[in-house]
């Protein structure tokens, strides 16, 4: 599953009130790359929405012959995804880094 890292400031942590603190983990947050939405488009393809405001397609086909990623052969378990709190999610048991499926992905033209 997808593993998040963040190294806080916790000296500007310690010098700021209840509120600031908010606001500033806020901001961090949203240096996070994440998942927004992802529409189906056709076959193994969905494209994605990134909080950064880009939309890339990516075909999920490429990753059938790696591990577990094989049960996404199945048409009805593929369309049966859905937006975690970061990224796309099949059943709580297949799921990606918004990154690799940033760096993986195709802008999209509509």
């Amino acid at each position: 599953m997808l593993n998040i890292h963040l190294k806080l400031n916790t000296t500007r942590l310690c010098q700021l009130n209840g509120s600031e603190n908010l606001v500033y983990l806020i901001q961090l947050m949203n240096k996070i790359l994440t998942v927004l939405q992802a529409d189906y488009l056709n076959d193994y393809t969905l494209i994605i929405h990134f909080s950064n405001g880009e939309k890339r397609t990516f075909d999920f086909s490429s990753l059938f012959d790696r591990g577990i990623c094989h049960k996404l052969k199945d048409e009805a378990y593929f369309k049966n995804y859905r937006i975690d709190p970061f990224t796309i999610d099949w059943n709580n048991e297949i799921a990606f880094a918004p990154e690799f499926l940033y760096e993986q992905g195709v802008p999209y033209q509509a």
